[in-house]
């Protein structure tokens, strides 16, 4: 969520007068949250089973869409978001750019060589005539940075590691988690750590 963030402050960089829509199925709020510093960008949550098809073609009757698919690999769409992706390339003056999906206009290959945002700026010359050239900087992007009011810890106090990965292959065995973070106490001492998760990953 925050390359994608990142990604989005390169574009409205380049073409400030760009909206931009953000569909997503998990964590609507907390990317509503988050990306709330952007008055340009809107996040809508993709509806479950039937609900799903209103609420593509509610899209698909707009024109001149370019649309970004930021997941890595096909095998993670949907097969509603799969018929998405060929209806939006069929449109004329739509564009679909993306990672390894036959359907997408432009299908680039994921280098894991590169950093994500590295990865995530090479659809930036697709996306964006303006953007043929590299960005040049740092990740940027400006996020929400009020917490709630009985926050505990001090502020530049606190680490926090968010330990779960979307997939199981993504996330660390415990006994990993173990060693890292009596690492981390040994050698920043002073601060809290913070771990966050879903409620069903609490034990």
């Amino acid at each position: 969520t925050l390359m994608a963030l990142a990604l989005f402050d390169d574009i409205l960089s380049v073409a400030p007068n760009a909206s931009l829509l953000i569909l997503t199925r998990r964590n609507a709020a907390m990317i509503r949250t988050l990306a709330s510093e952007y008055p340009q960008v809107e996040v809508r949550e993709i509806p479950n089973g039937f609900l799903a098809l209103p609420f593509f073609a509610k899209i698909l009757v707009q024109r001149d869409w370019t649309f970004l698919t930021l997941g890595l690999v096909s095998i993670g769409y949907s097969f509603p978001l799969k018929l998405f992706f060929l209806a939006l390339s069929l449109i004329p003056g739509n564009r679909t750019i993306g990672f390894h999906d036959r359907l997408l206009d432009v299908s680039l290959n994921f280098n894991i060589s590169l950093l994500m945002i590295d990865n995530l700026r090479r659809l930036l010359p697709y996306a964006l005539p303006e953007g043929r050239e590299s960005m040049g900087r740092p990740p940027h992007l400006r996020i929400r940075k009020d917490k709630p009011k009985d926050f505990p810890f001090e502020k530049e106090k606190y680490i926090v590691a968010h330990l779960f990965g979307v997939s199981i292959p993504h996330t660390l065995p415990p006994h990993r988690w173990s060693t890292l973070f009596a690492r981390i106490r040994k050698e920043y001492s002073a601060y809290k750590i913070i771990l966050t998760g879903a409620p069903p990953q609490r034990q």
